[in-house]
Formats: structure tokens, sequence, C-alpha cells
């Protein structure tokens, strides 16, 4: 194993600009690669690296970063489940925290597209097909039940 040397910042420390010279100078003095861990990106300073360079793999790694952070456990911590609601109209599938929030927005969305008669909204039956759970902050996944990956923009 070799060791290597890691520099560590945040948004309220200097700016890049001003860390990535020192970072060079390094880099060029050890004649070894360092590595810079910025806001959760982690890029490699070679001795052959300049401002520009190390710029353009910091910008390319936080868009990772970003990437990464969405799939990450939801704010409010809560699990969200697919359901599966047959009524008389249909069959609908909606991704909510409850069964009665789930139950309570299909009946919304119909009463405002006024789509079917009154008595045929109500909800007789409900399944719950996936669920998305996260532990420790990383989604959890179960080989007995459905997973649910949701994809958000």
């Amino acid at each position: 194993m070799r060791q290597r040397l890691l520099f560590e910042g945040e948004l309220s420390d200097v700016t890049l600009e001003n860390v990535f010279p020192t970072l060079i100078s390094k880099a060029v003095e050890t004649d070894d690669d360092v590595f810079l861990r910025w806001n959760g990106a982690t890029i490699r300073v070679e001795p052959t690296d300049t401002i520009d360079t190390l710029m353009q793999k910091y910008d390319k790694e936080i868009r990772l970063v970003g990437l990464a952070n969405k799939m990450e456990m939801p704010a409010d911590g809560r699990d969200k489940h697919l359901y599966r609601i047959k009524n008389r109209l249909a069959e609908f599938y909606i991704v909510a925290h409850s069964f009665d929030e789930a139950a309570d927005e299909m009946k919304k969305r119909l009463d405002k597209a006024n789509y079917g008669f009154t008595s045929y909204r109500t909800v007789p039956s409900i399944d719950d097909v996936a669920v998305q759970h996260f532990y420790n902050e990383k989604q959890s996944f179960s080989d007995g039940n459905a997973n649910l990956i949701i994809v958000e923009d």
C-alpha cells in the first residue's frame, strides 16, 4: 500500500483557485500525486496539472457527487411505497408514504379531473407493491420484497 497526501476543504475555506497552486507545488515537490477532497468531491492532483485541468477535474467530480446525492435518503426520512389501487374505474399506481396518503391523492386527482361517477372513485382495494427504504442514509434492498427505485429530476 502506498501512502498519499490528502487535503480537505469546504466552501467556507479559501477558494479553490487559491488552493490549487499549493497542491500543484506539493505534487511537484514530492514528485507524486496528492489528493483534494472538497465538498464531497475527491480529485487527484498530478505534478503535471494546471489550475485549469484541476478545475475541470473538480467540476466533473462535483457533478457526479451531485448525481449520487440525488439517490440519498429523502429529507424527511420516510419510506416511499408504490401502491396499486383498483376501483370500479380502473387500476392506478401511486407513489406515496402511506395507504391513506395514496388513497387520498387518488381520490383528489379523480375529483379534480371529474373522472367517472363519484361513487366509483372510492378505494375498495389497495396493495403495497414495492418500497423504497433507506438505512444509514443508503438505499436498503430486500431479497424477499419488491424494491422501488425512484429517479427524481
